[in-house]
C-alpha cells in the first residue's frame, strides 16, 4: 500500500495480527498463527511466552493463562484444565502439586487452599495425589491430614495406646470393651 505519489517504497508497516517477512513489502502479509502473536510491524510470528496462550489466528497479543488452567510451552495455542492432584494459579506453565498430607480428586483447582486434607482413617504420603495413598495401618489411628500409615505419636494421629484397639483405617482409638483390658500398645482388635 503506497501513501502518496511517486514513492519508491511502501510507507506503512505490516498490520497487527499479521507478519510480513519482507520489510520492504508490507503488502505481502501472512496471518499470525494460533499460539503466537504479531504486533504491528512483525517480520515473523512470536511464540507466546510462559504462562500465556493464544487460541486464535490473526492476534497481536497473547492471553494470560486463566486460574485453574495450565499453559504449556509445548503448545501455546490452548490452555488445559489443571489436572487432579495439582493446582494452577493464573499464568501457570507447570502445575503445582498438592503437598504431602493432602490430595485433590477434581480438575481445575487454582489455589493451594483448595487441596483436600487427607481423609480421616487414611494417609497421603506424597505430593500430587489424586486420592489418598491408603488406609491407616491396623494398630494406628489417623486423623485428617496423616502422612504415613504408621504415624508417630502426635495430637492427630499415632500408635494405639494400651486399653484401646485400632482396626485398619480407623480415625480414633476404640476403647477395649467392658470386661476386657490390654496393657500393650498397637492393639489391632478384640481377641
Amino acid at each position: 500500500m503506497c501513501n502518496g505519489r511517486g514513492l519508491a517504497t511502501y510507507s506503512t508497516q505490516c498490520p497487527a495480527g499479521f507478519y510480513c517477512p519482507d520489510p520492504s513489502r508490507p503488502d505481502i502479509q501472512t496471518g499470525c498463527p494460533a499460539g503466537s502473536f504479531c504486533p504491528q510491524g512483525s517480520l515473523n510470528p512470536t511464540k507466546c511466552a510462559s504462562g500465556t496462550y493464544q487460541p486464535y489466528m490473526y492476534q497481536a497479543t497473547c492471553l494470560d493463562c486463566p486460574l485453574g488452567f495450565v499453559c504449556s510451552q509445548t503448545d501455546t495455542s490452548f490452555a488445559l484444565v489443571c489436572p487432579q492432584g495439582m493446582y494452577c494459579p493464573a499464568k501457570t506453565e507447570t502445575p503445582k502439586p498438592c503437598p504431602i498430607g493432602t490430595y485433590n480428586p477434581v480438575w481445575g483447582l487454582s489455589t493451594l487452599t483448595q487441596c483436600f486434607s487427607c481423609l480421616e482413617g487414611y494417609y497421603c504420603a506424597s505430593v500430587g495425589l489424586a486420592a489418598p495413598s491408603g488406609k491407616c495401618a491396623a494398630g494406628y489411628f489417623c486423623k485428617s491430614g496423616a502422612t504415613t500409615a504408621t504415624p508417630a505419636v502426635g495430637p492427630k494421629s499415632g500408635p494405639c495406646n494400651p486399653g484401646y484397639y485400632c482396626p485398619e483405617g480407623t480415625p480414633i482409638q476404640v476403647p477395649c470393651p467392658v470386661g476386657t483390658s490390654s496393657d500393650t500398645a498397637l492393639n489391632t482388635g478384640v481377641a
